[in-house]
Parts: C-alpha cells; structure tokens; sequence
C-alpha cells in the first residue's frame, strides 16, 4: 500500500523539479537573493522606526555603523531570531529555522527600501 501512495509523489515530485518549481518554497531563495544583494550599499534615510523589526535595521545601520546589504541582513537576521528564542524558549528549538531568519530579514529590507532605507541598485 505504501508503494502505491509514494510512486506518485515521488513521480509527482520529479515532474515538478523538470519543471523548474521548487518544493522547498522560499527558504532557497534566501541564499541566492542575499548572495545577489550582499555587496550592495544600504543607507538610513527615515526617521524613527516603527516597530521592532524596523528598529533592528536602524540599530544595524545607524547603532552599529553597517553599511552593506549582506550585514545588515544577517544583523536584523540574528537579533529578529534571538529576540524569539528569548520569548519562546528552549523548549520551541527555533534554532533549526535560523537560516528562514535570514530570508526575513531580507524581505523586511525590500519593504522599507524608500521608506526607511535606501539600497543603491548600482
């Protein structure tokens, strides 16, 4: 029976690969947007931040003087995911989702792009 049942997904799951689709979803595309954006300049241009998350890029930018897209990145990365493993605990071992932290902080630098930060495209 359990033949029957994994044939089809394993089939299924190589059609989908010929494809071009992935089946990881968005944690691949945090290393190749980050490798693609890494080198680029990041500069603070808002005011105050909003929230948390937005804080933790001006603390990266303005606090701790980083001026690249790849280390502000893995700055709000890693203090986005410590400020969650203080809340939650041992006990949610969220350390193995560390690296999603990554294409957080990543899609948070997208949205504020004009608003709070500017990233030169250059």
């Amino acid at each position: 029976m359990s033949l029957v049942v994994a044939m089809p997904l394993i089939m299924g799951a190589s059609f989908a690969l010929s494809l071009g689709f992935s089946l990881a979803g968005p944690v691949v595309a945090a290393p190749a947007r980050w490798k693609d954006m890494r080198e680029r300049r990041v500069r603070w241009i808002g005011g105050n931040a909003s929230d948390d998350e937005a804080q933790a890029v001006r603390d990266a930018i303005v606090g701790r003087g980083l001026s690249s897209y790849g280390d502000v990145a893995c700055h709000v990365a890693d203090r986005i995911w410590r400020t969650d493993h203080e809340r939650a605990g041992w006990i949610s071992d969220i350390g193995f989702f560390h690296s999603w932290y990554l294409l957080h902080a990543c899609q948070l630098l997208e949205r504020v792009d004009g608003r709070l930060v500017h990233i030169d495209r250059s």
